[in-house]
């Protein structure tokens, strides 16, 4: 009996021969074929290999299968699941084996591009399909090629799209090319969950970092200790004074220190020198050296008749721009906004002359009382720790002195800096008045804070103290009340600390008048400000 493929499906051939104690066939090439869901999928290969699974049982009768190809197709949608095609050909017979080569040539099974298939159903393959002999025989125990591979749905989110056109393979000589096994698609898994939003459940004092597994580590911050997900203060002065001087006072903070000076001494905390004793005349003496006096080293007056004993940094309010007063003038553009951040926008400067002797060092105590807006500042040390400050609001004013490091360039709020320097004008120290932490409490949000405190700082004589006011946006917070202003400026504050202070009424050579356009030289005073008053001085 011979077999021969009529184009796609149809079949052509006689009865087949009874083969010594053989009996027939019991595969139905036509119940395969019925199927009509392996029909529509493989509508040519499984025809063939119905054919040829009913002749299994048959010795002694030559089989080829003439390939006539088929057009090529599209691959299978991307989904993982590659097409179910036999990997190699029956291999051509005799004796009608010649006729195969007229066929087109099939085409490569496609790949699709789905969600992380492990691998498509591949078909028959070479070595288990049906074999023929040279000599006509069919040779012996023919096996139907098993099934490899498991459809490959993806766990990717998305869905591939379809694949690309399988290209025709190689015609066989005398039977029809062998068709390649599809290949699994291939996918992404979708984009989990952030495991550090909300902190990731870290504590709120501990910083959550994101790994590449997918999880998440917890550590505590600077000044706290634990697990990540529980972080306790330490207490810095428990070990070394806390890096205070020996001669200073170390007072544990939420999440820091502070460091004073002791009595009989001077200094920021950090280094503290014996306050020097007043020298006098003494009974019936020829005299000495007089004791340093504020006035003598923070009395001596600038450009504008202004000395440092009694200084300011004041803000003007031209126009009202609802929570906002513009620190410019009604039509003049906002500058600079290509300069480094601190130098953007509205800037103002003022600097006083430190007396004394060139060469030698001098301790000035400083009273700072103010309304002003918060900013935040890093790369230094904040005095008041950074933690959340707990009344921040408080009547009586926050400790928010920072020392150097620079402004962190997220907002527009205003910046407060003081700046000191030699006779040579090289900066020696520099100092920020308006720092609060950089926590999950919003401070740099729309309201201005009272400001209390008294620190030492060091000066050169014959030096330099630079006052520094900047808004990048040439625009400052209303000093409208506590709590985050947005309607009806009605709860303005006095500053704290000071009931009889009174406005000044000119200010680095203008009338403080024209400068605040809400109520003049009076408290309330608008927008913000801040005074500065030396309280005592000492030689170093």
């Amino acid at each position: 009996m011979r077999l021969t493929d009529r184009g796609t499906d149809g079949v052509r051939g006689g009865k087949p021969r009874r083969q010594r104690s053989e009996g027939r066939s019991r595969v139905s090439a036509a119940s395969i074929v019925a199927s009509s869901k392996i029909r529509e999928r493989f509508p040519q290969t499984l025809v063939l290999a119905a054919l040829l699974m009913a002749c299994r049982d048959f010795k002694g009768m030559p089989v080829a299968v003439v390939g006539t190809g088929r057009d090529a197709g599209a691959g299978s949608a991307g989904s993982g699941e590659g097409g179910m095609l036999p990997s190699g050909g029956a291999s051509g017979g005799s004796p009608v084996a010649a006729a195969a080569s007229g066929g087109a040539a099939p085409p490569s099974a496609g790949t699709g591009t789905g969600g992380g298939g492990s691998g498509g159903i591949q078909g028959m393959d070479a070595s288990g399909g049906v074999k023929t002999s040279v000599g006509g025989e069919l040779a012996a125990s023919p096996t139907f090629g098993g099934f490899s591979g498991s459809y490959g749905l993806g766990s990717g989110q998305a869905s591939g799209g379809n694949g690309s056109v399988g290209s025709g393979g190689r015609p066989g000589s005398g039977g029809a090319a062998p068709l390649s096994a599809g290949s699994g698609g291939t996918g992404s898994g979708g984009a989990g969950a952030d495991p550090c939003a909300n902190n990731g459940g870290c504590d709120l004092n501990a910083t959550c970092q994101s790994q590449a597994s997918g999880t998440r580590t917890c550590t505590c911050k600077s000044g706290y200790s634990g697990d990540g997900l529980a972080c306790a203060d330490n207490n810095e002065c428990l070990v070394g004074n806390g890096g205070c001087d020996h001669n200073a006072t170390c007072t544990n903070t939420t999440g820091g220190r502070l460091c004073a000076c002791a009595a009989g001494y001077i200094g920021d905390g950090m280094s503290c020198a014996p306050v020097p004793p007043p020298v006098d005349s003494g009974a019936g003496g020829s005299g000495g050296q007089a004791a340093v006096t504020v006035s003598d080293i923070a009395g001596i007056p600038n450009q504008f008749s202004e000395t440092m004993a009694s200084s300011y940094f004041l803000v003007p309010c031209y126009a009202t721009l609802v929570q906002d007063c513009s620190t410019i003038p009604t039509g003049m553009v906002c500058g600079n906004q290509n300069a480094p951040f601190e130098q953007q926008g509205w800037t103002q400067t003022e600097v006083f002359r430190i007396g004394g002797q060139t060469g030698s060092s001098y301790g000035i105590t400083l009273n700072v009382n103010g309304i002003v807006g918060a900013k935040y500042y890093a790369g230094g040390t904040r005095d008041g720790g950074d933690t959340i400050v707990t009344n921040a609001q408080d009547p009586g004013g926050s400790d928010t002195f920072y020392r150097g490091g620079s402004p962190v360039p997220v907002e527009h709020y205003g910046i407060y800096k003081m700046t000191v320097k030699d006779a040579a004008g090289t900066e020696v120290n520099h100092y920020y008045l308006n720092s609060f932490p950089q926590t999950t409490v919003a401070y740099e949000n729309h309201q201005t804070f009272p400001i209390h405190f008294a620190k030492t700082i060091v000066v050169p004589g014959g030096g330099t103290v630079e006052y520094f006011i900047g808004s990048s946006n040439c625009r400052m917070i209303n000093n409208c009340g506590p709590g985050i202003y947005t309607g009806t400026c009605t709860a303005s504050r006095n500053i704290p600390g000071e009931p009889n202070f009174v406005v000044p009424t000119m200010y680095m050579g203008g009338a403080v008048q024209s400068l605040n356009l809400v109520n003049g030289a009076s408290q309330p005073f608008h927008a913000q400000i801040i005074h500065v008053t030396v309280t005592a001085v000492s030689k170093l």
